[in-house]
């Protein structure tokens, strides 16, 4: 990985980046100001040094003028050397203004260049400053960007999303948040969808069991209050209290076994058997159904014998739920035809039988728990509403496949399960 994608990739290594560069020109920054500082110095020193050099020398003029007047003055000869030391003196006394302004100057000199060094390193460290704050300012009004959209998604706005921006860990920290709220969103979406169909299972078993139970109490109520005129009626009050029984012992029994499907809780016992067979001895129980309602089942079977692994009993109970189905929706008089074949290394069985039409709506709600194609939701003309969706849960644990197709007037139902001897 180059310098420059750890730098996009890594705010740590951005920062340090930042920071070398800022100090790098501040240190620039630093030495031209000294610079600058410095020959400004020598340039007021040499203005200094030429004023002052100027007056003494005009001074010095002056003072030796005065020594050649006082000598001329006192018309002192060279050798009269004790009066030429006095006037001297008095010369060297005059030259002290001089020696203190030269004194003067060279305090000026060492004391100009360490101001100048202190100036220079201020200018230097301002300079550091300003410029790592505005290259840094983006970086953290992204942090601030980001704070907000924690905040708000905190507040239970789940559809905030955070803006994301380049590859490093502010932006994983952008794309961690975002991914938060929507597991958040779809975690609990998930739970009031249970809680509904949690809220719609109790509404549908309530009506399910209510309708066969009163109807039971209600024949019972007659049976003990004796209200029937021949012991004709008593058997017909019994004989319906008990058909209503049997469909309250159904619904439950569905119930039960729905519920452990849901719950995974279900229990699979595999075993690799002929699907040819197991249908074959289906549809020869379900005969005499057949005869009472004026339908016939056909067999549309591949001769050589199909193998699947799975649990015969469980599987036993989808196709009777579906061909009763058949049998209960199916125009009448009428023909059900049962395929089986084989398709890419997997069985198909396929169950048609002609009915009323079916729209896609309510094709696409056939396998749910309680649904009936039908207005009313009377049990009088089905089971317990259960039965297709027990039959998607079994096929598609044992790692099945389930569906529904309706054209021309006919339904069909197919169940795929993996071939083992192919």
């Amino acid at each position: 990985m180059s310098i420059r994608d750890k730098v996009k990739k890594s705010i740590r290594f951005e920062l340090i980046l930042i920071f070398a560069i800022c100090l790098l020109v501040a240190t620039i920054i630093g030495g031209v100001s000294n610079k600058l500082l410095e020959t400004k110095h020598e340039h007021i020193k040499t203005e200094y040094s030429i004023t002052e050099y100027s007056q003494s020398i005009e001074k010095i003029s002056k003072q030796l003028l005065n020594i050649e007047n006082n000598i001329k003055a006192k018309n002192i000869s060279i050798n009269d050397k004790l009066e030429l030391q006095k006037i001297l003196n008095q010369f060297k006394h005059d030259n002290g203004e001089l020696n203190a302004k030269i004194v003067f100057e060279h305090d000026i000199d060492s004391k100009l260049p360490r101001d100048s060094k202190i100036t220079s390193i201020f200018i230097a460290f301002l300079s550091f400053l300003i410029m790592f704050y505005f290259i840094t300012n983006k970086k953290m009004k992204y942090i601030e960007i980001v704070s907000i959209g924690l905040l708000e998604i905190s507040k239970g706005n789940l559809d905030y999303r955070i803006k994301k921006y380049g590859k490093d860990e502010l932006a994983i920290l952008a794309d961690n948040i975002n991914y938060m709220a929507q597991e958040l969103k779809t975690k609990i979406g998930s739970e009031r969808k249970a809680e509904k169909t949690k809220n719609d299972l109790i509404t549908n078993v309530s009506h399910d069991l209510r309708t066969p139970l009163t109807s039971i109490k209600g024949y019972l109520e007659l049976i003990k209050n004796k209200k029937y005129t021949q012991e004709k009626q008593l058997d017909q009050y019994a004989s319906i209290s008990y058909n209503q029984a049997e469909k309250l012992e159904i619904l439950i029994n569905d119930l039960f076994e729905y519920t452990k499907l849901a719950n995974n809780a279900v229990k699979f016992e595999k075993q690799n058997i002929s699907l040819n067979e197991l249908l074959d001895q289906l549809i020869e129980e379900l005969v005499p159904i057949c005869e009472k309602v004026n339908v016939i089942i056909s067999k549309k079977f591949i001769r050589e014998k199909v193998i699947v692994n799975i649990d015969p009993n469980k599987v036993a109970r989808v196709f009777e739920n579906l061909l009763i189905n058949a049998i209960r929706y199916s125009i009448k008089p009428s023909y059900i035809t049962v395929i089986i074949s084989k398709n890419n290394g997997f069985s198909l069985v396929s169950i048609q039988n002609k009915c009323e039409k079916i729209s896609d709506d309510n094709l696409s709600k056939i396998f749910d728990r309680f649904y009936r194609v039908e207005e009313s939701r009377s049990s009088d003309t089905g089971g317990s509403g259960l039965g297709l969706a027990i039959a998607k849960s079994m096929v598609e644990l044992q790692d099945g496949f389930i569906e529904a197709k309706y054209e021309n007037g006919y339904v069909s139902f197919n169940v795929k399960f993996k071939i083992v001897n192919d």
